[in-house]
């Protein structure tokens, strides 16, 4: 099985790419947007998998992501984003755009491999389901937030 890592940290990339390769994966690592683009269209249909780091050098993850969805590259491969797990506004939007899961930062490579397999052995109608449910999820934090912090009134009492 074949995955692109798409990380702009040769640090975090090559981090990435040993835990995999550890595990048996065929993986190609490109550090920006272009690079990913180019081997994605280059090797249309080849990879299962991108992990795609969303803060990119000259480009940004969404870019990609955008930009794979527009010309159907999404269409046989599966896309994991690694991402900042306190930004709730960008998992959504994420979500939105079809993304099949997240691994947050920083990378624990052992949960990395996890997820991985997780996500490719996934079905991508069970992938979309579930993407569809962490939407709906997130629509409802959205309607229970406004009432977080407001204090139920005190019962009054009769004297």
């Amino acid at each position: 099985m074949e995955i692109l890592v798409v990380e702009a940290e040769p640090v975090v990339r090559a981090q990435v790419a040993s835990a995999l390769t550890t595990y048996g994966y065929d993986v190609t690592e490109v550090g920006s947007g272009d690079e990913a683009l180019r081997a994605l269209r280059d090797r249309e249909g080849a990879y299962e998998l991108v992990i795609l780091d969303l803060v990119l050098d000259s480009d940004s993850g969404w870019d990609v992501l955008q930009e794979m969805n527009r010309s159907g590259l999404r269409d046989s491969t599966k896309v994991l984003v690694l991402s900042d797990p306190s930004d709730d506004e960008e998992i959504v939007r994420g979500w939105e755009m079809g993304v099949d899961d997240y691994q947050f930062k920083p990378v624990d490579p052992e949960m990395l491999v996890v997820k991985v397999q997780e996500v490719l052995l996934s079905p991508r109608e069970e992938l979309r389901e579930r993407r569809m449910a962490e939407l709906l999820r997130a629509e409802l934090l959205d309607l229970v937030e406004p009432f977080d912090g407001q204090a139920e009134p005190a019962a009054s009492e009769e004297s």
